[in-house]
């Protein structure tokens, strides 16, 4: 796998479940730092990352901001106007979803990590061609 990214690292942890498959992330970077703001996770995506791993998913929510219960939308900040309002809430709801929300990026990227056995990641081993 090429890089150590989110989608990498969640990738990495789907096929180590899998006794036919050997993984090995090759990360072009020689350590981990804290990079990165919040990513947003909608609901479907917080769906598939609970079925893909409940641990990750537990560990995820300990550290989940839930966005998607509050009002969401476009607003002028000077003004305090909405333009438009998003219903983010009602499609989770009725999907019986978690809702919408946000997490530190590195956060995310350290339950991953802490979630892979030592060794399949490999630091400063980018990948520099493929065939």
């Amino acid at each position: 796998i090429a890089g150590a990214g989110v989608g990498g690292l969640a990738l990495a942890n789907v096929l180590k479940k899998n006794p036919k498959f050997q993984v090995t992330i090759l990360e072009r970077t020689q350590s981990f730092k804290r990079f990165g703001g919040p990513i947003q996770l909608a609901s479907n995506a917080l769906q598939i990352l609970k079925e893909m791993d409940n641990d990750v998913f537990d560990k995820v929510m300990q550290k989940f901001t839930f966005t998607g219960d509050k009002k969401n939308g476009i607003k002028d900040g000077i003004r305090d106007e909405w333009y438009a309002l998003f219903d983010l809430a009602s499609p989770a709801k009725a999907r019986d979803m978690p809702y919408t929300g946000v997490i530190e990026r590195p956060d995310l990227q350290d339950i991953y990590l802490d979630a892979l056995p030592d060794g399949v990641v490999q630091n400063g081993d980018g990948v520099v061609g493929y065939e």
